[in-house]
């Protein structure tokens, strides 16, 4: 669980650049808790772990993030995530590689679909 301390150095490192973060319920990176993209990561992971507001911590649905689980966060930059397609691509291919428990809600793109499409059958 992150402490006070924890959070407060953490976000000191997290960059306020956009990219795509994943957390996770214990070090070992296998259980992903969630999965989203931001354009500003600092911003919107201190909006989860610390102002606790996002959509996807104050659900009253059966499930919801509870930051107190969450023992490690995760991010991701590159200069190609300047552009908001590549960024919503590579949130979907997060979404295969980690398969987290909750998703974020943002719409993805058409083109974002088809870029993340010919990528992925590339690999296969």
């Amino acid at each position: 669980m992150y402490t006070r301390h924890r959070i407060s150095s953490m976000m000191k490192k997290v960059p306020s650049s956009q990219g795509i973060y994943a957390m996770f319920e214990n070090k070992s990176d296998k259980n992903s808790v969630y999965v989203g993209i931001s354009t500003n990561l600092r911003n919107r992971i201190r909006q989860h772990m610390i102002r606790r507001d996002s959509s996807v911590t104050t659900k009253t649905s059966a499930v919801r993030l509870n930051p107190d689980y969450i023992e490690v966060i995760r991010w991701w930059v590159n200069d190609k995530f300047e552009d908001k397609i590549v960024l919503e691509a590579a949130e979907l291919a997060a979404f295969d590689v980690f398969n987290p428990v909750l998703r974020s809600k943002s719409s993805v793109s058409r083109k974002a679909e088809k870029l993340y499409q010919q990528k992925n059958s590339k690999v296969k």
